[in-house]
């Protein structure tokens, strides 16, 4: 039998090279030979690496969960979206202003006294819990705004709020 360097390599190190692949890489791979494919096909940090890919997702590396629990938790996020098979349904009540917006999971409308209600959308599947907060805005005639919760970003368009005062004795108009 012919003995090749992936037959003398430790195996550690043969998956610690596939591990650092781009996924276009890995396809490349499994397309040299079948032992190549069973490993990257068999692996679950090289199929978490090829699905993300394919999702168009990027890996987040703080995550502490490890490469099976990723790739399940990728598998059923795509399935769930696929399928249009949700894990909840919430209806959330549209506040007395006049202006929302919906980005990145987070939900902010206006409210009738002038603030802005940020609600963070749940997620089981991501494990992401509901939140909601209020930031005042004081003296602001605000026109519209747009927000980027991954650079908590929030960006107000407004106009100044006049007041003017009367002079019944002058008979003129001067705002403050």
């Amino acid at each position: 039998m012919h003995t090749t360097i992936i037959d003398v390599l430790p195996m550690e190190l043969v998956f610690r090279v596939l591990g650092m692949l781009d996924y276009r890489s890995l396809i490349a791979c499994q397309q040299v030979c079948r032992y190549f494919n069973t490993l990257i096909v068999n692996d679950s940090s090289l199929q978490y690496i090829l699905e993300l890919a394919v999702a168009g997702k990027e890996d987040n590396p703080r995550s502490s969960l490890d490469y099976h629990q990723k790739l399940d938790t990728l598998r059923k996020h795509q399935t769930a979206w696929r399928t249009l098979d949700w894990t909840n349904v919430e209806d959330i009540p549209m506040l007395g202003g006049h202006l929302w917006e919906l980005y990145g999971g987070v939900l902010a409308q206006t409210n009738i006294d002038g603030s802005i209600r940020f609600r963070r959308l749940p997620s089981r599947i991501r494990g992401i819990e509901e939140m909601v907060w209020s930031v005042p805005m004081p003296d602001l005639d605000l026109r519209d705004f747009t927000m980027d919760p991954a650079q908590d970003l929030l960006v107000l368009i407004a106009r100044p709020k006049l007041r003017y005062v009367v002079s019944t004795s002058w008979g003129s108009i001067a705002s403050l």
